[in-house]
């Protein structure tokens, strides 16, 4: 049975000030990441399998830019040449079923690192 390890940091910056400040846009994004790291894991281990990559990390960074009503209005990642194509995909749809709060102010950047281990 494969384990995958996920280790990450969460970078947050606001466009503007709101009602909440940016280590608790922080925590809130952190607790929704958490609470689905099972379904990311699955991404990761679904990728690891088809393209045989083991004993190795996967990096993908995950950029997402939030409204203040917690709505994904853009999403990119790191991986400019496409090559980890299955594993981003698989990601933001995952990213696409959380629904995060109502955040305030303007507009959210969120950098999120994914570093899979197997």
């Amino acid at each position: 049975m494969k384990k995958i390890i996920l280790l990450g940091l969460i970078l947050v910056t606001s466009c503007s000030q709101g009602p909440l400040d940016e280590s608790q846009v922080k925590k809130r994004v952190r607790n929704l990441l958490v609470e689905n790291v099972e379904d990311f894991k699955g991404c990761a281990i679904e990728y690891s399998d088809k393209t045989k990559t083991e004993n190795s990390r996967i990096k993908i960074i995950i950029y997402l830019t939030l409204n203040s009503k917690g709505e994904v209005v853009k999403f990119w990642t790191n991986d400019k040449n496409n090559k980890k194509s299955e594993l981003t995909n698989c990601m933001i749809n995952v990213l696409e079923n959380i629904k995060f709060p109502e955040l305030g102010g303007s507009l959210w950047q969120i950098e999120q690192p994914f570093v899979f281990k197997n």
